[in-house]
């Protein structure tokens, strides 16, 4: 059973970018997959060489990350009032 289903051009990983402790996910595709890896040190070096591509892809994690706050605040509260 998985935790996460995600698709073609969505993301994981992303607290790697912005945390340094260690984490560890296992990720399956269910078909052949071409990822792109980035480690905090290439977003890093992103940031410092193209600010507006690094911008892009920090306000994506972000939306991400709300969006994901936002999900788990409504099946905690579901869970509390049930």
């Amino acid at each position: 059973m998985g935790l996460l289903l995600i698709g073609p051009g969505e993301f994981f990983g992303e607290l790697a970018l912005l945390q340094e402790e260690t984490r560890f996910v296992t990720a399956r595709t269910e078909a052949a997959t071409d990822l792109l890896v980035m480690t905090r040190k290439d977003f890093h070096a992103l940031l410092d060489l193209d600010p507006r591509t690094g911008s892009r892809i920090l306000m994506a994690v972000a939306k991400l990350l709300a969006m994901r706050t936002r999900a788990h605040a409504a099946a905690l509260k579901n869970m509390l009032l049930a």
